[in-house]
């Protein structure tokens, strides 16, 4: 099953290679608390805005897994109360926003085939011999997934059950 999801992950992101990036946003939901509306990320579903598609980016709360979808639009993946408001946030960051993407790090388990991170190359012609034009997703978070650096990439990769798959 994990080597299926795998394929279907490869297939996904090798569709995604060499697009541009509008734009990354996180899913969550808005309450009403003392007058102004409050923001609760739901760190499980992240979404890569292209000019064709959204890319999402979920990780099961139950292993961990990052799994990936193609959709038309950002959904609401999760259950929330009638007085609640589904709400998006963007996470602006002018090093990748307008770049083509140019490679992707997948990141597995020796101890699970399955995805558990995911690394973004960017092109930029400034600092083509560089490499800080870089978005790490991580799904090893008990509270969804945690968006890095290559740093954090480069931590991860130190523990030996990991291993990593170049694509682009």
């Amino acid at each position: 099953m994990n080597e299926d999801r795998n394929r279907k992950s490869i297939k996904i992101l090798k569709n995604c290679l060499n697009k541009e990036l509008k734009n990354i946003y996180v899913t969550g939901y808005s309450e009403v608390k003392d007058e102004f509306n409050f923001f609760s990320p739901m760190n499980w579903w992240y979404y890569l805005e292209f000019a064709d598609c959204f890319l999402c980016i979920e990780s099961s709360q139950t292993t961990g897994v990052i799994e990936l979808h193609i959709h038309q639009n950002i959904q609401c993946n999760f259950d929330i109360e009638k007085v609640d408001i589904f709400t998006v946030a963007m996470i602006n960051n002018e090093n990748y926003l307008g770049k083509k993407i140019v490679a992707f790090d997948l990141i597995y388990g020796t101890f699970d085939p399955g995805l558990f991170a995911l690394g973004l190359q960017f092109e930029d012609r400034r600092y083509a011999y560089q490499n800080n034009k870089y978005v790490y997703f991580n799904s090893l978070n008990f509270d969804g997934i945690e968006v890095g650096d290559k740093s954090n990439r480069d931590e991860l990769l130190e523990d030996k059950r990991f291993y990593l798959e170049k694509l682009g």
